[in-house]
């Protein structure tokens, strides 16, 4: 559950800045994936990461060298999960600042 959505939200950050980038006129796309790995209170597990060929992607909900995910993100991550069994699905709404402005990331998880 954990990694699936981060996984997920990787993919939508990722989106983002490649929206970002053609928005700027710059000529960026996917580079395939690359397996971080990652501790959590509920045990070690590996994330499918996503890159670009220029290398200007920089995620958020898992920052570029970070291994330990914080007990206050797996508890926000569980808590939406909870909520979602008995209502519509899951939605993260992630403000980035970027800069040419904000870029809100919509999210739907399944």
């Amino acid at each position: 559950m954990l990694k699936h959505f981060l996984e997920q939200s990787l993919q939508g950050e990722m989106e983002a800045h490649l929206l970002e980038e053609r928005s700027l006129g710059k000529s960026n796309r996917r580079n395939g994936t690359s397996i971080k790995r990652v501790k959590s209170n509920v045990g070690e597990f590996e994330l499918q990461t996503p890159g670009d060929r220029s290398v200007s992607f920089e995620p958020s909900i898992v920052p570029k060298r970070q291994v330990v995910l914080t007990e206050q993100l797996e508890g926000q991550i569980i808590s939406m999960y909870s909520r979602s069994m008995t209502g519509p699905p899951v939605r993260l709404f992630r403000n980035r600042q970027t800069s040419s402005g904000n870029i809100w990331i919509f999210l739907v998880c399944q």
